[in-house]
Formats: structure tokens, sequence, C-alpha cells
């Protein structure tokens, strides 16, 4: 207690579940985006798209509901870097409390 009054905290952490089915395949679209894109600075007259704002900034809008509504509940491929540094792969679900 500090000046008679609680401090709380709560740390949390993603865990890993195995499972024994096999991982959903991923259709990549990026292969295509990268053709159609030159590197470089654009030249004056050439308006290149703006890119599509990343999952953490779609969620800065977005209720509690909302962002678990999208979270992925597939089965797939999991990496996490342990307390070493060394990258420990799985396959199945990974879920946070």
């Amino acid at each position: 207690m500090y000046k008679k009054k609680i401090i709380g905290h709560i740390s949390r952490d993603s865990t890993a579940i195995k499972g024994r089915e096999k991982p959903k395949k991923t259709i990549k679209e990026k292969d295509n985006q990268k053709k159609n894109k030159k590197k470089g600075r654009p030249k004056k007259e050439e308006k290149r798209e703006k890119k599509e704002p990343s999952r953490i900034e779609k969620q800065k809008n977005m209720t509690l509901e909302e962002i678990l509504k999208e979270l992925p509940k597939d089965c797939d491929v999991g990496t996490k870097k342990n307390s070493k540094g060394y990258k420990e792969s799985w396959i199945g679900y990974k879920t946070s409390s």
C-alpha cells in the first residue's frame, strides 16, 4: 500500500496451445502488389496509393468486442522467442487471457 491506496497491475501474456490439426492455408496477395509498385521517389505528376492502415492502427477506434471478433480463431503456425532469444514454433492455437 502506498499512502493507504491499493495499486493494481495486470500483466498479460499469450499462451501457445498445441493442436493436432493441419494449419489453415493462406493465400498470398502481396506478390501481386510488389510487381505493380515502382521503387524510388515518385515523379511530380505521379500519385501513389496510400498504404492500408495496420491492424493496430485500426484497433484505436474499435471497441473491445470488435477487436476480439477480429482475432483469428483457426489453427495456424505460431512462433515466439524464448527467454534466450531462440525462436520456438508450434502448430496450434494462440490464446490471450
